[in-house]
């Protein structure tokens, strides 16, 4: 037997197949929300009160493994890396502002991303 453990804390998923997970999630302020690593491509629909409110990439993720960011309404999203991590090489812990974008763990701590902002 197999014990399956929802590493959002919630049965909220919506779509699950073939490595593939789509989940809502609501972004937060002054702490961005953790995204969990639920797959190696999680598109998250990111839920916001208010522009600005920002998401965490998961701390978990592996090298290769992808995450899509669709921001719900016409708000931007605050973007941060893992603790430590950066994105486009554009400084440790540095925030981008987005309203959609890709998302690709390219190496240890360092995500390259395919914006829309």
């Amino acid at each position: 037997m197999t014990t399956v453990v929802d590493p959002g804390g919630t049965p909220d998923v919506i779509y699950n197949r073939e490595g593939v997970t789509v989940v809502p999630l609501v972004a937060t302020f002054p702490n961005p929300a953790p995204i969990p690593h639920y797959s190696r491509c999680t598109v998250v629909r990111v839920i916001l009160p208010t522009g600005n409110y920002g998401v965490q990439l998961p701390e978990d993720a592996q090298v290769g493994d992808t995450v899509e960011l669709y921001a719900q309404a016409n708000n931007t999203l605050a973007v941060y890396p893992e603790s430590g991590g950066q994105i486009n090489f554009q400084g440790i812990d540095s925030a981008l502002t987005i309203r959609c974008g890709i998302f690709r763990k390219v190496d240890d701590g360092n995500w390259g991303a395919i914006l829309q902002s």
